[in-house]
């Protein structure tokens, strides 16, 4: 059984002004990721593929992603037993190929990334 606690939650987000950047507020995202620790880095597809490699617990994405994006760390958590959820804990679906998925992702192991998507992000890091 994979230990919560002794893994990292891998997230991103933008870098323009005014937009939420993780290291801007270490406090907030660590408690997010609680008991994981976290690691702000850019990508989310490389974020998804260190994943699957086993550096991470789950990849975050707080903002919306398009197929693209995540298509092929989806494949790579899937190979590696995890999944990749929308922002009410459901499986990424690739219905319409032409807008974003999900105003928000959680990948990786599947427990970790139901947990986290329950999460109140939105709100605590006053993302719109």
């Amino acid at each position: 059984m994979l230990k919560f606690s002794a893994c990292l939650c891998l997230i991103g987000g933008r870098s323009r002004i005014n937009q939420h950047v993780p290291n801007s507020k270490p406090e907030l995202n660590a408690e997010l990721c609680s008991p994981a620790g976290f690691s702000a880095m850019p990508s989310i597809a490389y974020r998804l593929a260190r994943v699957a490699a086993g550096d991470g617990i789950a990849g975050v994405s707080l903002y919306p992603v398009s197929p693209h994006d995540v298509v092929a760390g989806h494949a790579l958590l899937k190979a590696a037993g995890g999944d990749l959820l929308d922002q009410d804990g459901y499986p990424i679906r690739y219905d319409d190929l032409n807008k974003p998925l999900c105003r928000s992702c959680f990948g990786g192991n599947l427990a970790a990334s139901q947990r986290l998507a329950a999460r109140p992000w939105r709100q605590r890091l006053s993302i719109p």
